[in-house]
């Protein structure tokens, strides 16, 4: 596979640059200056989508100072705030809002973030979501999901959408039996937590409350890496790239090097795909141990 068509592949996920993120972060969050520096480097890359939300801190702001200058350099998926009692106002407001942060004037995918606040009222979120498309404020509505229950409710009730963001990692395999019916039905698929939020770089003699119970999977994953001498990084990214029901793989970076490594690791591919079978093996279906919330 090319390296420029892998790369279209992958979307860059902002919530560094508006917060601290992950249980391995050393480096805080990403200063505005280096944001400028990696939205640059990955455009030029051939990177061209995006990952961004209003509850990720200052990040719609920065992303926005970013594209009041490079219009259209990037598609953008956002996603509503949470909100137990949304309604189509709140919702209309939300996308404005967003909009107005991001300077843009549309959206590429528009989310939602918190599956309980869709589950009290149904109807009056989905209608809104369809009336944006139909504004034309946003060319793709959708969700994002935690569990495979949630993938159900949409299917048992018959909600539509045409976006979905899920976990997807070696460890997280939980929706891997959707993703075959996703694909046929036209729905785009973008994978996170590769890394299980940086988990996966822990001393797994480190591991702390119920990620204990994933010590043996990481440390075969560490034996894996030393063996066949790719870093973790590599494993995990291209793992993950290598499902064809994945439309975009989403990583986070704390830093314009930290890209630059993963965008080389991409071109190691072919050398994860001999060990993808193995890979596969080290999954874990446990809720409590890969849903970052149970954590403890």
């Amino acid at each position: 596979m090319k390296k420029e068509n892998i790369y279209r592949r992958i979307a860059l996920g902002t919530v560094q640059f508006g917060q601290v993120y992950g249980v391995a972060n050393q480096r805080g969050q990403v200063q505005r200056s280096e944001v400028f520096d990696i939205l640059k480097y990955a455009q030029e890359q051939g990177i061209e989508l995006l990952d961004t939300a209003s509850a990720y801190g200052e990040s719609e702001n920065v992303l926005g100072e970013f594209l009041a200058q490079e219009k259209n350099a990037f598609q953008i998926v956002s996603k509503l705030p949470a909100n137990s009692q949304a309604n189509a106002s709140f919702v209309q407001q939300s996308i404005l809002d967003s909009l107005h942060q991001l300077n843009v004037s549309r959206l590429y995918g528009y989310l939602i973030h918190q599956f309980e606040d869709f589950e009290k009222c149904p109807d009056v979120v989905s209608a809104s979501l369809q009336k944006l498309k139909e504004e034309k404020r946003v060319e793709k509505i959708g969700f994002s999901l935690y569990h495979p229950s949630e993938l159900e409710f949409l299917w048992k009730h018959g909600v539509p959408f045409d976006l979905l963001q899920i976990p997807y990692s070696i460890l997280d395999q939980r929706f891997e039996l959707y993703l075959k019916d996703l694909k046929k039905s036209g729905t785009e698929v973008h994978a996170r937590s590769l890394f299980l939020q940086g988990a996966v770089f822990l001393d797994p003699k480190d591991l702390k409350g119920n990620l204990q119970k994933a010590q043996t999977q990481i440390q075969q994953l560490h034996d894996f890496s030393s063996r066949e001498k790719l870093s973790i990084q590599a494993m995990c990214l291209n793992f993950v790239l290598l499902n064809p029901c994945i439309d975009k793989v989403i990583i986070g970076v704390d830093g314009l090097d930290q890209l630059k490594k993963n965008l080389n690791d991409v071109l190691s591919i072919s050398m994860v795909e001999k060990t993808y079978p193995s890979l596969l093996k080290l999954r874990i279906d446990d809720e409590r141990i890969v849903v970052p919330k149970n954590w403890n």
